[in-house]
């Protein structure tokens, strides 16, 4: 006669797993999906595609439109699905992104912005 463990090492993984065990009896299971929980690493999407950032800063002008409210992951989102948009300021104060056709080269210094290009 055949063992119990025998039968359940025949068995296909995910079956084995879901139906013959109960949740408490799978232990190695959990942590295994805890560790690449922890090892997943979330980065924020400004911090990939809007690399030069410039805080407490504005580029004058070349204003191509605005909006708001914005944050600046979704200002920077904005920016880069624009074809036009090279730069864009976002205001913290009235929360308003500004996309822009260029930096114009020369910024100036302004509280409560910050500006990106690209």
């Amino acid at each position: 006669m055949a063992k119990f463990i025998q039968i359940y090492r025949r068995l296909p993984r995910q079956l084995r797993l879901q139906r013959l065990l109960p949740q408490q009896q799978r232990p190695r299971q959990q942590q295994q999906q805890r560790r690449r929980q922890r090892r997943q690493v979330i980065v924020p999407f400004s911090l990939l595609f809007c690399a030069v950032k410039i805080t407490n800063w504005d580029y004058p002008n070349n204003d191509l439109v605005n909006a708001s409210p914005m944050t600046f992951s979704v200002c920077c989102a904005w920016c880069l699905a624009t074809s036009s948009c090279r730069s864009f300021t976002l205001n913290f104060g009235s929360s308003t992104c500004w996309i822009k056709t260029s930096s114009g080269g020369v910024g100036r210094n302004e509280p409560s912005s910050i500006a990106a290009k690209y």
